[in-house]
């Protein structure tokens, strides 16, 4: 298994690709699987721009998609226009692509059985690479499809982020361009592959149970208000910890039933959309459900490092895979460390510098945690490929 990857910053569409060309190996057939992530030039078309990407990768499987940041060669770049791409062989592996506009996505939804015909494939690949476009892809419920087909197989990728509205953002496959949708690739074969997604969050106050739910919002909490449950965390925090929870404070849902004290990465960490001061309720970015197990968290940029470190210390006994693919949340990077590269470095320090990595800043990343895949915010979600032993 053989990869490499390249990144290429600036406004002129030709320089970008001269200079991103320039970084890939001559090489005397075409690759097998290649991945653009693009953050293109203001006022540049990204679909002319997606087909010479295509063309340079000179990849049998190419899929892309438009970002608000790109990560690759050991940077990251947000807010500025670029392009990273990573393509290689998989050795004994393969990657099938596939694209599902917004409107298959609607049929799919009304038969699910017919997604692997979607697809395309009928056996469990070891993984699916997902890039999706957020106002045409009913992204839970696509995870719920894949779940249904292929239980147990992990889908991994990011939604689209270089677009503020329907029709915006680009995706590619092959030479197929859309503006709504999915594309993807399902990774099978002789290929290992091994997922970790860091929410770079801290628990803090007790565990407790929902006691009243509707929707989104939250009722009560072991039979209390939430606002009053979390006055009593805030109470108990040090003051460190209670300027974090100021401006980062987060609630995760357990996502297993057993075990008495879940610890870190058996959450499904939700963004808090805000309060009811009158009846004490909480709206949060998720449907919780009577009898779920919660946790308030808090989030940091310490934090989101020492939780990378640790899920990927690991590392260090295992074989250096053979690419990495990265998505992070847009609202990282800068946003969250306050200086570039924050996440790269934790990884190029855990997978070694010579590992190529790709990927792009998300509008929301995919991952499992626990048996499920999950859509997440403000999440590391890392894709690891190796050559079986």
């Amino acid at each position: 298994m053989t990869f490499e990857s390249a990144l290429s910053v600036g406004n002129d569409r030709a320089a970008l690709l001269e200079s991103l060309t320039s970084t890939l190996r001559p090489f005397p057939k075409r690759r097998e699987v290649g991945m653009a992530f693009v953050s293109a030039p203001e006022g540049e078309e990204p679909g002319e721009l997606f087909a010479d990407l295509a063309h340079a990768a000179s990849c049998e499987s190419f899929i892309a998609c438009t970002a608000e940041g790109v990560i690759g060669d050991g940077r990251e770049v947000q807010r500025s226009p670029a392009v990273s791409l990573i393509r290689g062989d998989l050795g004994g592996g393969a990657a099938k692509p596939f694209a599902i506009d917004g409107a298959g996505w609607e049929r799919l939804l009304q038969d699910g059985r017919a997604l692997p015909d979607a697809i395309g494939i009928d056996d469990a690949p070891k993984a699916f690479i997902v890039l999706a476009d957020p106002f045409s892809t009913p992204v839970e419920h696509m995870l719920h499809l894949f779940e249904r087909a292929f239980p147990g197989v992990p889908v991994v990728g990011g939604v689209a982020s270089g677009g503020t509205e329907p029709g915006a953002n680009v995706l590619a496959s092959g030479a197929r361009l859309q503006r709504s949708g999915a594309v993807g690739l399902a990774i099978a074969g002789e290929v290992d592959v091994e997922v970790i997604v860091s929410q770079g969050c801290r628990p803090i106050g007790p565990l407790m149970r929902v006691t009243g739910a509707e929707q989104n919002v939250i009722a009560s909490l072991d039979g209390r208000p939430p606002l009053q449950a979390l006055k009593g965390v805030f109470e108990s925090l040090d003051a460190d910890t209670r300027e974090m929870a100021r401006s980062g404070l987060l609630l995760g849902i357990a996502v297993e039933e057993s075990g008495d004290d879940p610890g870190p990465g058996e959450f499904l960490v939700r963004n808090i959309m805000g309060a009811d001061p009158g009846s004490g309720a909480l709206a949060i970015t998720d449907h919780p459900q009577p009898g779920q197990r919660v946790r308030f968290h808090v989030r940091d940029a310490r934090t989101a490092t020492d939780d990378l470190e640790l899920l990927l210390s690991p590392q260090a006994f295992s074989r250096p895979p053979d690419a990495a693919l990265l998505f992070s949340c847009n609202g990282r990077g800068t946003r969250l460390y306050n200086r570039p590269d924050g996440d790269i470095t934790v990884v190029r320090r855990a997978l070694g510098e010579d590992c190529p990595v790709g990927g792009f800043f998300c509008g929301g990343e995919l991952g499992p945690i626990g048996a499920r895949n999950h859509i997440h915010g403000q999440t590391a979600s890392l894709l690891l490929l190796r050559t079986p032993r």
